[in-house]
């Protein structure tokens, strides 16, 4: 805090006008009448312990001029009148260097400085772990990873997620410019929600989607304080969809941050990012701040082969009609209350509104995003050992529309959300925390995602929970948690418990050893999705559409029989509308396969050589008896438009759909070593009761197998008196045409049509043991020296995908990858020189390459590596800072997700001015 204060004497002597008037005098006269010099005083005081520090070196950057502060932590001396940049070093300290500093003639200047310990530096606080109650990151009960302020400053982000690449347990795929896939420990895949995602404890995620679209953040760069990553269960505190951690984004007060910064950004893909912050800091007990941004730029290019066969076949202009110029702006404001005497007792009220166009990758193919907002309100309390919150999101997709069939999407979903917590102590060696959390999901889609489904698709949950810390000896506590949910479509209780042991042999030194569970609900789409994602055209007016839907109720089943078709098994034909008929093309030939083949002008010209009619042949060959034609079953696979049937794996029920629980078991590590290197190592194994597979076409479709039919045609043409030598080329060329043609949809009992269904099958609930694997996360930060830190991680899991039909093969139709490496590894250097004012760091991060079946996105990911570096420059006596950063700066492209464009080098250059 910097405070400039006028010498009380001259302040009597004159009033403000005769003041402004001397001003002015002293600046056109070329000798002043008054001093030169100010004096710049304070006092320095430990970060942590607010104690005051002896023997601080305080100096004027690129001056001789200095003092060394007293017993007292207080300094002062004087400074010629200017801006200025002032270094403050101790040993065992962090040096920090005070930009902007500026000093007025004969006023003095007032500095408070507060530096951090190397190992306060190393230990930071987190409010993630005890949503909203601060404790250091060694003492919690679970692997903790905090971003600073000044590695974000330092940082061109596009979106939050450039700030976690690289640490421990965090997979980060990055498909576009500002489009990324994050999760800790657990399953990936496109339009993903499956980590719990943050913005000063309010949902970040799209409401019934439950998408993390980080694009929509409407959180401005420059007023960003930090980032907590939490790794493993966290559904003791914060519910459902928290089982494999949390990602929070934690925003500055105007009341501790005030002032105003700006940044402008440009790069390569003609990138250009502007943003500001503006603070004011009303007193002690209000502040009120103003951000926003803006993005443009071009995405880095793709071209899906499902969408140009799509637009061969459709009159849709918006088939394929990819538009790769982006855009992204947004903001916020945001008015803080500090009514009571303790600072971390207030009220925040905060607002905000972004909105993007871009490309969006679904289950069901790349979306074209026009105009997709997201707005929200938030009012959160803390006041002694309560903490409350409401909050209100709302998304609007525009003119968004899917880019394999052009439809058009319609989202304007909200949700109301709502968590009180208390926590108290009793006695000395006891801390309960207890907490309740409610949620009300309304989709609006406008029939078109929902579809039937539009008018009962709201989901009410609630839950509450008991959370306490017990110190069972002075280094040891217990920590459990106990915790029941409730959700409106599921019809059970959801009980997630937690328990951990915590040691804390030395300050700053922690073994924990813990058993936490987790749950993921389905989403509302899981549930209510009913939406025509393709088509599979017979000709210009017959096809087969298909539908994507949610499982709901009791699933789809295939217990209808129909005597005389594939396995008995039921088929809708598109030749047939709504009827019901056995699945064998035997029933279609007379009306619907034979006629077809008479229209072939090459078979018409065999005909009338034979001496036949037309009416003739059909006779001749007409009405196959039982066992005369056979049938078969082949499935279609969306992603290869040039051979899209492939054999059928069996039907198999989709059953109703039921939270996945995870259960962790995990020993870890984490402590300062030295007093200069951060070490955290986790080892664990989880487990998933059951998991839902990616949306997947679930209904065989109806062919005649060729070979039987050309067979029946050799035997009729034979016996009508036609040479076997002449019979033979004529029942081969009808078998082909025949048997190249879809004849129905082997429909479940709940559906009465010919739609190919699209769905959401479940795996594992048979599996004894459930779907398991073991993972390792390494962490470690090592500060050489006050210039130079080594950061590095590493992250195993023992499996990549998992066989679901246990064949001994995966990935198969039936199995579930991970969709994720098994290994990944970040290595990282950073040099700063505060006095100077230069920094700079690189970055290599290395992933093994993983099978993927995430949606309609199925192949394999190959390993890549990429270089990143960064350059910046601190300009002294103002607060300019100029930065380079450079991801991929080798140019390795390579592609991180199935279906995704190939991402190059991005070089961004960065420029923030506060004042």
């Amino acid at each position: 805090m910097i405070r400039i204060e006028p010498p009380t004497d001259i302040r009597r002597a004159f009033p403000l006008r005769t003041a402004a008037a001397l001003a002015l005098f002293a600046v056109a006269v070329p000798n002043p009448i008054v001093a030169q010099n100010g004096t710049l005083a304070g006092r320095v005081v430990d970060a942590g312990s607010a104690q005051p520090l002896a023997g601080a070196q305080l100096q004027v950057v690129g001056t001789s001029l200095g003092v060394v502060s007293d017993e007292q932590g207080a300094f002062s001396f004087s400074a010629p009148a200017g801006t200025h940049s002032v270094s403050v070093v101790l040993i065992g300290y962090q040096t920090v260097r005070l930009d902007g500093i500026e000093v007025r003639s004969g006023e003095r200047t007032t500095i408070d400085v507060e530096l951090s310990s190397r190992a306060l530096s190393l230990n930071p606080v987190n409010v993630t772990v005890n949503r909203g109650r601060e404790e250091r990151t060694l003492a919690t009960p679970a692997q903790v990873s905090v971003v600073k302020a000044r590695t974000i400053e330092e940082t061109a982000a596009i979106t939050p997620v450039q700030y976690v690449k690289g640490l421990p347990g965090v997979d980060v795929v990055q498909t576009g410019i500002q489009q990324s896939s994050v999760v800790t420990r657990g399953f990936n895949g496109v339009f993903n929600g499956s980590l719990l995602v943050l913005t000063d404890h309010r949902y970040g995620r799209v409401p019934s989607l439950r998408l993390n679209e980080y694009s929509l953040l409407a959180t401005s760069p420059l007023d960003v304080e930090r980032v907590e990553m939490v790794l493993g269960p966290a559904a003791a505190l914060y519910g459902p969809n928290a089982a494999q951690g949390v990602m929070h984004v934690i925003t500055s007060s105007p009341i501790d941050d005030s002032g105003t910064r700006v940044s402008l950004e440009g790069g390569t893909r003609s990138i250009f990012q502007g943003a500001f912050r503006h603070a004011v800091r009303f007193s002690d007990k209000a502040g009120l701040k103003v951000s926003g941004r803006y993005l443009s730029g071009t995405e880095f290019h793709y071209t899906d082969p499902v969408e140009i066969a799509a637009q061969a076949t459709s009159d849709n202009p918006l088939v394929g009609a990819r538009d790769f110029d982006l855009s992204n702006y947004g903001g916020e404001i945001r008015l803080d209350l500090r009514p009571w005497d303790d600072p971390n007792d207030e009220v925040v009220f905060t607002a905000g509104y972004s909105n993007i166009s871009n490309i969006v990758a679904t289950g069901l193919g790349h979306a074209q995003a026009k105009s997709w907002s997201y707005r929200f309100g938030h009012l959160r309390l803390s006041r002694k050992g309560l903490f409350a919150q409401a909050f209100y999101n709302m998304s609007g997709a525009g003119d968004t529309y899917l880019l394999r069939t052009g439809e058009t999407l319609v989202d304007d979903s909200n949700v109301l959300a709502g968590q009180l917590q208390y926590g108290f102590d009793l006695g000395e060696r006891v801390e309960v925390i207890a907490g309740a959390d409610y949620a009300y999901t309304r989709p609006v889609t406008g029939g078109t995602i929902h579809g039937r489904f539009e008018n009962e698709d709201n989901i009410t949950e609630y839950g509450g929970y008991l959370h306490g810390r017990l110190a069972l000896a002075d280094a040891l506590d217990l920590v459990a948690v106990a915790r029941l949910d409730r959700h409106q479509y599921i019809d059970q209780d959801i009980v997630t418990p937690r328990a951990a042991f915590v040691y804390e042999p030395a300050d700053g030194q922690s073994f924990r050893l813990s058993y936490g569970s987790g749950f993921e609900t389905p989403t509302s789409t899981d549930f209510f999705l009913d939406l025509i994602s393709g088509n599979l055209p017979i000709s210009s007016s017959i096809g087969f559409p298909l539908r994507a839907r949610g499982v709901r109720g009791e699933g789809f089943t295939w217990n209808n029989r129909c005597p005389g078709g594939v396995n008995d098994y039921c088929m809708y034909s598109p030749f047939a509308p709504g009827q019901s008929m056995p699945a064998t093309g035997a029933v279609l030939w007379d009306s619907v396969l034979l006629p077809l083949a008479l229209t072939d002008p090459g078979l018409q010209a065999v005909i009338a050589q034979l001496g036949l009619t037309p009416q003739v042949f059909a006779q001749i060959v007409g009405s196959p008896q039982a066992g005369d034609i056979g049938s078969l079953l082949l499935r279609l696979n969306p992603e290869n438009p040039a051979d899209p049937f492939i054999p059928d794996p069996g039907v198999a029920d989709v059953v109703p759909l039921d939270p996945v629980v995870t259960r962790t078991y995990e020993v870890g590590y984490s402590g300062i070593i030295g007093d200069r290197a951060l070490l955290s190592v986790s080892a664990y194994r989880s487990n998933f009761d059951r998991t839902y597979g990616s949306l997947q076409v679930v209904t065989p479709t109806v062919f005649l197998e060729g070979g039987s039919v050309a067979q029946f045609l050799v035997h009729r043409l034979t016996n009508a008196g036609i040479p076997a030598e002449v019979a033979t080329p004529i029942a081969v060329q009808i078998a082909g045409l025949a048997a190249s043609v879809p004849l129905g949809t082997v429909a479940p009992d709940q559906a009465q049509d010919h739609d190919i269904l699209v769905s959401y099958p479940t795996y594992g609930q048979d599996i004894e043991g459930g779907v398991s694997w073991y993972g390792l996360d390494f962490g470690l930060e090592v500060m050489l020296s006050d210039q130079v830190t080594f950061t590095g991680s590493y992250s195993h899991v023992s499996k990549d995908c998992f066989d679901m039909d246990l064949d001994g093969a995966c990935p198969g139709f039936a199995d579930v990858p991970l969709n994720a490496p098994k290994n990944k590894l970040a290595l990282g250097a950073r040099w700063e020189n505060r006095l100077s004012g230069w920094h700079a760091g690189t970055r290599m991060r290395y992933s093994d390459g993983f099978p993927m079946n995430s949606g309609v996105y199925v192949g394999n990911v190959e390993a890549y590596s990429v270089l990143d570096l960064a350059l910046g420059y601190r300009f002294s006596g103002s607060g300019l800072m100029l930065g380079l950063n450079v991801t991929n700066v080798l140019d390795n492209v390579h592609r991180e997700f199935v279906g995704a464009p190939e991402i190059g080098r991005l070089a961004l250059l960065k420029a923030i001015y506060e004042f």
